[in-house]
């Protein structure tokens, strides 16, 4: 008899070792899928993102420098987050499989449903950061090909505008009521008219004065001109301001400026 307990002792051991590895069969092979899958697509995003130029595209931009602080770039931090947000999936595959719940499961519930979300606002804003940067660049590349460089606050708005846009769409991915966007987007938009009309105050005369000047050829580069106490050589003329050289340093002098004081010309 006591030989045949133990027997079935050990068989009864064999059989919850079977049932105990027949459930963690399921578990490790997720976890293994999670850790491959995670590292396969690191790898293929980090591929495909230098291939296609992403690197040379986000060069320079205030997103990129702030990754290059933390020794890593743009296309790392988003291949990075995509590779950990895998291994987090598979971890919580894992627990459903051995009907394990760390959390409450309305907790994990809503992490569950809510984590793709996340991923995807992190995802818009870096887009949008890395947008308005470029679109920045090119607006103030822009002005420059067109004289108007000194407006630079146009680069600032526009950066900041696509920024916005992008943090609105983020914030709709978390499930932000649309009453908040509209606030903020009304915020915004009357912050923007604000700054709007205050820089055109500034602008709009010089720019008026430019475009006489220029269209009338009232002085060119090379002329001798004397505008109130500023005396010198003209060595530029834009749509906003006149630059002449006294022979000691350069003066820049709005247009408005022109206007308002008169200038002579010697011939």
């Amino acid at each position: 008899m006591v030989g045949q307990t133990a027997v079935d002792e050990s068989v009864d051991g064999f059989s919850r070792t079977a049932e105990l590895l027949a459930e963690l069969a399921p578990v490790a092979l997720v976890l293994v899928v999670g850790i491959v899958a995670g590292y396969l697509v690191r790898r293929i995003l980090v591929r495909t993102g230098r291939s296609t130029g992403v690197d040379d595209f986000v060069e320079g931009t205030t997103f990129e420098r702030v990754a290059d602080s933390f020794g890593t770039s743009t296309v790392g931090i988003v291949a990075t987050t995509v590779e950990w947000f895998i291994y987090i999936s598979a971890v919580l595959f894992a627990f459903e499989f051995l009907d394990f719940d760390p959390f409450d499961q309305t907790i994990l519930l809503r992490i569950t449903n809510y984590a793709p979300n996340v991923v995807a606002a992190f995802f818009v804003l870096v887009f949008g950061a890395i947008l308005g940067d470029k679109a920045a660049v090119v607006v103030s590349e822009r002005l420059e090909s067109v004289k108007v460089s000194e407006i630079g606050v146009l680069p600032s708005v526009v950066r900041y505008s696509v920024i916005f846009v992008a943090l609105l769409m983020a914030l709709s991915q978390l499930g932000v009521s649309t009453f908040a966007l509209y606030i903020l987007l009304a915020a915004y938009l009357f912050g923007a008219v604000a700054v709007g009309l205050v820089a055109l105050r500034f602008v709009l005369p010089s720019a008026v004065s430019g475009l006489y000047i220029i269209s009338t050829h009232q002085y060119g580069v090379g002329d001798r001109i004397t505008v109130g106490d500023v005396e010198g050589v003209v060595q530029e003329v834009d749509l906003l301001t006149t630059r002449v050289d006294d022979g000691e340093r350069e003066h820049v002098v709005p247009n408005s400026e022109v206007f308002e004081k008169g200038v002579s010309k010697e011939t």
